[in-house]
């Protein structure tokens, strides 16, 4: 594969019943084609998702890789893989339930080089399948304080430089949830504020499912989780604490996490 501007990737787990939706919102992109490629690595899926992939690649005018997993490893592992095999300036995280809108790409490419920012997150709009009505969320500014009480980056797509995932160790594979928080957490320890830019434009749709990996864990263990990850965090800062608790529907963040000051 060649140097291209854009490295879509896409860890995928047992995504037959949503994923030519999503191959199909990047077929769509506006933007040169030569410009991206997409690097896809399935987690040892049980269902038709492999053979749905393997056909779309071989069908395709976009330059892709497609890899397995011998076995089920994790999303992280499976993102991580994928990262480490791209070519891009730019990662774009794309999740195998979630679709870009026709322009995306494009339309990021017109906010700057990744030699302006780090990481980069954008409006994005929430579809349930329950058929709730859908979401628009929009993308908060950006404070490293806010960071530490709950993912202001939202889930789903980010952008970032590849030299930026490689420089804090990528993601963190022992995490089963949280992955994206804790990631933004440790790049938001490369430097100011002004590295992460909120794009306040829709270029996304994010598909709210019961069956993906994070879906199927229990809230404790989510808590723990987060728990784990926040309590390091806050250990690299030098930020003293104890007792970290989670507050639901606070106004800043239906989930919002706060300690006590030692």
């Amino acid at each position: 594969m060649t140097n291209k501007d854009f490295s879509i990737i896409m860890p995928m787990y047992n995504s037959e019943m949503y994923i030519r939706d999503t191959l199909a919102s990047i077929d769509s992109q506006t933007l040169d084609p030569s410009t991206y490629e997409v690097i896809l690595c399935d987690d040892n899926s049980a269902d038709d998702s492999a053979r749905i992939v393997e056909e779309w690649v071989k069908g395709s005018r976009i330059e892709s890789l497609f890899m397995k997993q011998d076995t089920n490893k994790g999303a992280c592992a499976a993102r991580n893989r994928a990262i480490g095999e791209a070519t891009g300036r730019t990662i774009v995280n794309l999740d195998s339930d979630d679709l870009f809108t026709e322009n995306a790409l494009e339309r990021f490419r017109d906010y700057g080089k990744p030699t302006d920012w780090t990481f980069a997150y954008t409006d994005f709009l929430r579809i349930f399948e329950d058929g709730q009505k859908p979401l628009l969320q929009k993308a908060r500014p950006f404070t490293k304080s806010k960071l530490m009480h709950y993912n202001i980056t939202g889930p789903g797509v980010k952008f970032f430089p590849k030299t930026v995932w490689s420089e804090i160790g990528g993601f963190d594979e022992s995490l089963p949830s949280g992955q994206d928080w804790d990631f933004a957490l440790r790049v938001s320890e490369l430097g100011g504020d002004d590295q992460f830019l909120a794009i306040n434009e829709n270029l996304w749709t994010y598909r709210v499912v019961s069956s993906g990996i994070t879906g199927a864990l229990s809230s404790k263990n989510k808590f723990e989780t987060n728990c784990a990850f926040l309590s390091a965090a806050l250990t690299r800062r030098g930020i003293p604490y104890s007792n970290i608790t989670c507050e639901r529907n606070h106004p800043e963040n239906s989930y919002y996490y706060a300690w006590d000051s030692e």
